[in-house]
């Protein structure tokens, strides 16, 4: 490069008068080493940045040239400014320059001036292909100089962009050499920066325990260096390969961490990166709607920004797309993808992006049916990207027309697409990808009927993951396998398939280390075990083993759960206080015990009825300590759902104005309209199996799916006495599963009997408010209840119904928790619901009302109610009963393969084996009457929990139908919400006659 080139390029550079003003400022400060001059440095710290780069190269061609051009400042200032620089913000680079022109000789200056002008275009270059040329080219002066700083930054650079453009490989030689020669100069700076781009290649690369290792290095340099900016970085990254590795919780942690640095530095455009990825990691665990809330926020802090980023808020308009079809709020999906689409072309964005954007507004048209415009994107997508570097996104493009196709059943286009991925995935050795394409053309050819093609492409799928260690998919494989076998007759081959992609799946559980991940995972991997169940019943006529695997069909985080012990509650209490995880973490991947197991716990008269709702049909098992048996009913899943919904409307468990309104318009045709579909549901449910039911057993009922909303008392009885219902002829209880049951009977063999009944009972808390309405049946029944009870029982009524009364009473040991207040029960984020108690101020009933995200943005930690969160830290287990007298304590989030994610959950968790909950929102009045005669057959009757309950209920319906006003009828809205959960055969009070029931006594 001549001299000439050099000056015509730095002259170029000319300071602007605002650049010049701000560095003459600078220089006219007193002391420009002062408090002062630092609080200028860092309040103006990306204009003195730009405007010192351009002032050093004019110091470089006054250099060249033998001259001293006139500038806004001497060289001694502006080596003070590159000297504060390095103190406030830790940065060396690219202050050095101002080496060369005291430390090179005129011959060597040229060459070096050269190279660090090549360094600078290659900077400048947008295409990273051009500016690896530029940077090789400055590498070999380097070498030539022997300039071990130069070097050190041409292979950092070198690295950077080879990782832009997808070569790793030579990414981690280049970053290494790097480091190294950082290392022996020493200059921990640039060291640190290259460990940071290591483990971001290495995260690419799936190598977690390398880039893990890459990270924590540059955390510990930069706290050594106090430089918080590169700590934040790379906490960001661990809270990355977290993600993706499935240590959610962590990743949490890390991301925390790294955002309140970047907020302490008002370093507002990382804030919205960490943002994002926060946002990523919530939608990971299944809570869409707090990662809708944090990648909002992320948007609005880019759109915020002093200088705009407009192919990053692009992206974030892709990411919260995404979230709204994970939301099923499909049309708002659309309108974020078509905006994102929009921008990218707006910004120039790269051929790779638009056509990101493109495909994923094709695939929310798939979601809309609007198959054709969808197909339009997706064609369009693929003439964005013609370039060999994007082959990868190109095959991509190739496997979602192909999955369009399946869809549209053209088999014979599909398959061509798919063909064409799988093509261009061998010539690439995207071995991941592959797996994909030959999963894919397995279903085309299932589709297709071309069983053996199938078998073939599937087979060679999993051998594919086998050789490879890619084995995410690898369950699908031998699913996938499974079926084409069956369909040629060769059962007991189809049934090793199926086994092997469940104990794939159930492998992969146990790594899942949060409860959101392992339902979201689990859940859409249930057809599996269904398949597989359908398969022993059907071709095998096996009932054991079919009802091994509906147990193992159980997501198991609640048997995790149970068996996780206080750990659960060191790790809960590890979260931050002011923003609890909005799933629960499973410890320990808990075998579901076989049937053999489950017999041996149940006592001579128990008896087991579960239920597994399959797609066309309902199967049913009848265990006892002896026999397994099972049967069908022909139903379809959807119209089972349609009949539970319909129960629950005619018995106004979910609309109850609407309820109200036909109660009090014409009671014999509401209970008329109920009474027909109860005996429609006992139809399909108790009949197929009454031959199985004596009133001499204790019954369990095991509910699936929407069944797990159903109140089995409440069905009528088979055959002529349909009037009649359940809870009139036979004791019933509930469980979440047959594991779950297993270990409440252990429980209470751990308790055994008592013979007092010790109660702590929390009764109509006061609000002040005014939103919440007094109970005063609640304050009646308490009172009723601590009549029967035991010397040591306690009272909370009212005012007195505080949380840290409640907790600090809960130091004590209790034979039965009754609870009887408020519930609000929050579906979404289940851990936010609430048990309401005494409070004194009005925002606190407002903020506990909301929603989960929104109650912890105004609520925090400082509520004065009881969240299921908090639930979990109880010590339960010396409590045998807990009862919760409230609006649908029974209630939750829905997850398939799990049944209810609620307060149940967290009070079994706590060490409690017996539960008495809610369907629905109960009568304040028929739950005091019930309330009350449940506890007089706890303490005269000699009943247990079931039998107790049962007989309370039976009473409620012999009172109604003696009352006219009632019409007689004995509707179920009024008695039937309460249901016995959990070991509520052999949880009794053997009381002493002589037993002590003063009020006075007890208190």
């Amino acid at each position: 490069m001549s001299r000439r080139t050099l000056v015509d390029h730095f002259q170029s550079h000319r300071l602007d008068a605002a650049k010049q003003k701000l560095l003459r400022d600078f220089a006219a400060l007193p002391a420009q080493n002062s408090a002062a001059a630092q609080l200028f440095v860092t309040h103006n710290r990306d204009k003195l940045r730009s405007a010192f780069t351009e002032i050093v190269n004019q110091f470089l061609l006054a250099a060249i040239d033998n001259a001293a051009p006139p500038l806004p400042m001497s060289l001694a200032q502006a080596e003070q400014l590159a000297a504060l620089f390095r103190k406030v913000h830790h940065e060396p680079a690219p202050w050095q320059r101002l080496q060369l022109v005291q430390q090179f000789t005129h011959a060597q200056k040229l060459q070096k001036l050269e190279a660090e002008y090549l360094m600078f275009v290659g900077d400048t270059l947008r295409d990273k292909q051009q500016a690896i040329g530029k940077y090789q080219q400055a590498l070999q002066l380097y070498q030539r100089l022997g300039d071990q700083p130069g070097l050190a930054k041409a292979y950092f650079d070198l690295g950077d962009s080879y990782s832009v453009i997808g070569r790793k490989k030579e990414s981690l030689l280049a970053l290494q050499r790097s480091l190294a020669l950082a290392g022996a100069l020493p200059d921990p700076f640039r060291a640190m920066w290259a460990l940071l781009v290591m483990g971001n290649v290495h995260a690419d690369l799936r190598d977690y325990a390398q880039s893990d290792s890459a990270f924590r290095r540059v955390i510990a340099l930069s706290q050594t260096l106090q430089n918080r900016k590169l700590e934040a970085h790379a906490r960001s990254g661990l809270g990355r390969i977290y993600n993706e590795s499935g240590r959610l919780l962590e990743a949490q942690a890390q991301l925390r961490q790294a955002l309140a640095i970047y907020s302490n530095l008002e370093e507002e455009f990382e804030q919205a990166r960490v943002l994002r990825m926060m946002g990523l990691v919530e939608r990971n665990l299944g809570n869409y709607a707090e990662a809708l809330k944090l990648q909002s926020t992320a948007l609005a802090t880019l759109q915020g920004l002093q200088h705009p980023k407009p192919k990053q808020e692009a992206a974030q308009y892709t990411i919260i797309g995404l979230v709204y079809n994970l939301l099923g709020q499909h049309e708002l999906a659309r309108k974020y993808h078509r905006a994102a689409y929009e921008r990218f072309k707006a910004c120039h964005g790269r051929p790779a992006d638009i056509a990101a954007a493109l495909a994923n507004l094709g695939e929310t048209l798939v979601y809309l049916d609007s198959l054709p415009q969808a197909h339009a994107c997706l064609q369009e997508a693929l003439q964005q990207i013609a370039g060999p570097e994007d082959a990868a996104v190109r095959a991509e493009m190739f496997q979602m027309l192909g999955d369009l196709k399946l869809k549209q059943r053209d088999w014979q286009a599909g398959r061509e697409m798919f063909e064409q991925a799988l093509q261009i995935n061998a010539e690439k050795g995207f071995t991941a990808n592959l797996i994909l394409n030959h999963l894919g053309l397995g279903q085309f050819n299932l589709a297709g009927r071309s069983w053996e093609a199938a078998d073939r492409d599937f087979e060679q799928a999993i051998a594919l993951a086998a050789n490879s260690g890619i084995t995410a998919h690898i369950w699908k494989g031998f699913y996938g396998r499974g079926r084409a076998l069956k369909a040629q007759g060769r059962v007991t081959e189809a049934l090793q398939q199926y086994e092997a992609a469940i104990d794939t799946i159930e492998a992969t559980l146990t790594h899942l280390h949060e409860e959101g991940s392992k339902l979201g995972y689990f859940a859409e991997k249930q057809d599996v075990y269904d398949e597989t169940i359908l398969t022993y019943l059907q071709e095998q006529h096996d009932a054991v083993q079919s009802y091994n695997f509906v147990e193992r069909a159980k997501a198991r985080s609640f048997l995790d759960q149970l068996h996780g012990g206080l750990e659960i509650v060191n790790r809960i209490d590890a979260l931050n206080p002011n923003q609890p995880n909005l799933t629960l973490l499973s410890l320990s991947a808990s075998a579901s015990p076989r049937v053999e197991e489950i017999q041996a716990a149940l006592g001579e008269h128990d008896k087991i009825i579960e239920y597994r709702v399959l797609p066309d049909r309902l199967a049913i098992w009848v265990v006892d300590r002896v026999h397994v048996t099972s049967t069908q009913v022909n139903l379809r899943r959807e119209e089972l759902r349609r009949l539970v919904r319909e129960f629950r409307r005619t018995a106004g468990a979910d609309d109850f104005a609407a309820f109200s309104r036909r109660w009090n318009q014409d009671r014999d045709a509401a209970f008329q309209d109920f009474l027909a579909v109860a005996q429609r549901l006992s139809a399909l449910l108790i009949k197929p199996v009454w031959q199985h039911i004596r009133p001499d057993q204790n019954l369990y009922f095991i509910p699936d799916d929407l069944l797990h909303y159903l109140p089995f008392a409440a069905l009528t009885l088979p055959g002529p006495d349909s009037t009649r219902f359940l809870v009139e002829a036979v004791p019933l209880a509930t469980a979440p599963s047959a594991a779950v049951l297993k270990y409440a009977l252990e429980r209470g063999q751990e308790q055994g009997n008592s013979a007092r009944l010790r109660v702590l009972a929390i009764a109509n808390p006061e609000d002040r408010s005014g939103r919440l309405k007094a109970l005063p049946w609640a304050d009646q029944a308490a009172q009723f209840i601590m009549q029967l009870s035991s010397t040591g029982s306690k009272l909370l009524v009212r005012e007195q119904a505080r949380k840290e009364a409640l907790l600090q009473t809960l130091q004590e040991p209790f034979d039965i928790l009754h609870f009887a207040g408020h519930c609000s029960v929050d579906v979404k984020s289940p851990l936010y619901t609430t048990l309401y108690l005494a409070s004194g101020l009005q925002r606190e009933a407002a903020a506990s009302s909301a929603s989960g995200a929104a109650g912890q943005a105004e609520y925090g930690a400082a509520h004065e109610h009881l969240r299921m969160y908090e639930v979990f830290r109880l010590n339960l287990r010396k409590t045998r009963l807990v009862v919760l007298s409230a609006c649908n304590t029974a209630l939750g989030q829905f997850a398939m393969g799990e049944g209810i994610v609620g307060l149940p959950r967290a009070f079994f968790c706590a060490g409690a084996p017996c539960l008495i909950t809610t369907l629905w929102a109960v009568d304040a009045r028929t739950a005091g009457n019930v309330m009350e005669k449940f506890y007089l057959n706890l303490k005269t009757g000699g009943h247990n929990v079931a039998g107790a309950l049962r007989n309370a209920q039976r009473d409620e319906i012999a009172r109604i139908r003696k009352d006219p006003v009632m019409r007689f009828h004995p509707h179920p809205y009024f008695w039937a919400p309460f249901q016995a959960v959990g070991n509520s055969y052999y949880v009794q009070f053997n009381m002493p006659s002589n037993q002590p029931e003063s009020i006075a006594q007890n208190h």
